[in-house]
């Protein structure tokens, strides 16, 4: 049931077009095994995740026909190919993000291991799941798609926001397009959006993190007009690094340099759109010595009072306007406002300034390998 695709008798076997297989076709396959032993071995290793959507539960009942069964979603084992049309629409996206993850080494590649444990992570935490919603949405299931195949998903949540997870280039990137295809205006559907872009991204890395840990990667953005599917060769791309990025939100500035010569720099606006930690005015924020220090009233008002989009951000069901939010906050720590702000941050939990500092060090690595050739070639001439 896990074996690679090359072994194709054993892949046959239960290989389904979307990758759901019956708690029933389990044990025929395995009549000698304790079913329940069997399955809690696949999903503590991550081959499998039960399926407990009630809305995709209802078809399932009626495509395999069996009422009394248990669903898992294998993604090692979708047979689709990718769909062609899955990023097509008729409507211009209102606001679109393209995020790509490489290898740095030329020789290596994300393993079969990864990408399946990424695909089955990001699908069961960001596209299968139904969030309770009072926003006017009288049938929730109806206004969300998802669209699985051999090495990517798509879908489409509750608020108009898509997303495309894909590994291209051979196994040597990962590609996540980002996009809103209704007006983002309304805070609340905003703060929607920035936490699916966040939580790709994060589930991404961690997942890097887990399975492939000596694995080097590089992180960027893409130029915003570049959004597009299939998409380019990373070498055709405007791309901006992840490095660059933190050095612009640590220096204020709102140029950011792009990777690519041949392409322009581009704000810091245009860019993420909208980024928390631009506006936090206090730099302690990342410190871990302060993570239990207290917020003062003054540092939580002059970040409330920078963007009236952080008034939502930090809400809740209980505090909706700016001094119940200043007043909620002013008892927490910065550890608190830190894992508030990761959830819809690019950065995530990490510091700006150390990735701004890892890209400033090795800006001075070059300039200092550059100038003792240019000494040699001086000496030897």
């Amino acid at each position: 049931m896990f074996a690679p695709s090359t072994f194709q008798h054993h892949r046959g076997i239960v290989s389904t077009s979307t990758g759901v297989v019956a708690s029933s076709t389990i044990a025929k396959h395995f009549p000698h095994y304790d079913i329940e032993m069997l399955i809690g071995f696949l999903l503590h290793l991550e081959y499998c995740q039960k399926i407990t959507d009630g809305s995709i539960l209802e078809l399932l009942s009626v495509e395999f026909q069996f009422s009394s069964d248990e669903f898992y979603y294998f993604p090692g084992l979708v047979s689709i190919e990718k769909p062609q049309n899955v990023w097509n629409s008729l409507a211009e996206p209102v606001v679109q993000y393209g995020w790509i993850l490489r290898v740095q080494d030329a020789t290596s590649f994300f393993t079969p291991r990864l990408i399946q444990i990424l695909l089955l992570r990001v699908a069961f935490q960001n596209a299968f799941p139904v969030k309770s919603w009072n926003r006017g949405f009288e049938c929730p299931s109806v206004c969300r798609s998802c669209c699985v195949w051999n090495n990517g998903i798509f879908w489409r949540n509750e608020v108009g926001t898509e997303c495309l997870l894909e590994v291209a280039e051979q196994s040597q990137a990962v590609v996540v397009m980002l996009r809103s295809l209704r007006a983002i205006i309304p805070d609340n559907i905003l703060k929607e959006f920035l936490l699916v872009r966040s939580s790709v991204i994060r589930t991404t890395l961690k997942c890097v993190e887990e399975v492939c840990p000596v694995l080097k990667v590089l992180e960027y953005f893409c130029y915003p007009d570049q959004v597009q599917y299939p998409p380019k060769p990373c070498e055709e791309m405007a791309l901006y690094s992840i490095n660059n990025i933190a050095k612009a939100v640590c220096q204020r500035s709102e140029a950011i340099r792009c990777d690519n010569p041949q392409f322009h720099h581009l704000k810091l606006s245009e860019l993420l759109h909208f980024e928390p930690i631009v506006y936090c005015s206090f730099k302690d924020i990342f410190d871990d010595a302060n993570q239990s220090t207290l917020l003062s009233e003054k540092e939580i008002q002059a970040f409330v009072n920078s963007d009236k989009i952080l008034v939502e951000l930090l809400s809740n069901q209980d505090c909706v306007s700016v001094n119940e939010v200043i007043n909620t906050w002013k008892s927490k720590t910065y550890q608190d406002f830190r894992c508030s702000l990761a959830k819809y941050s690019v950065f995530g939990s990490r510091d700006p300034k150390v990735s701004g500092q890892f890209a400033y060090n090795i800006f001075l690595m070059i300039s200092e390998f550059i100038y003792y050739i240019y000494m040699y070639i001086i000496l030897v001439t």
